[in-house]
């Protein structure tokens, strides 16, 4: 799933969906809150600290084509604590 999960309306969903049909790696890129594109949406002081939290912000859609924006640990929390669809990220 490169440069695809930020762009869905139900990104989970797709995760789930994805975490099925894989039966040993799953590989996402994505965005997070230290991409250029998104500087300007967030304050600049503590983008490190923000992007180490559990955050999943909501992108407007018509101004970045996009529709959520993920930190790291989210994804993780995501993948292997919310749902444990995988073990290793």
């Amino acid at each position: 799933m490169l440069n695809v999960i930020h762009h869905l309306k139900e990104p989970i969903k797709a995760i789930r969906k994805a975490s099925i049909l894989c039966q040993e790696k799953l590989i996402i890129e994505f965005p997070t809150l230290l991409d250029q594109k998104f500087q300007s949406t967030v304050k600049e002081n503590n983008l490190s600290l923000q992007n180490s939290l559990p955050l999943i912000g909501v992108s407007l859609l018509n101004k970045f084509d996009q529709t959520f924006l993920f930190s790291e640990k989210a994804i993780y929390r995501i993948l292997c604590e919310y749902d444990t669809l995988f073990t290793i990220v």
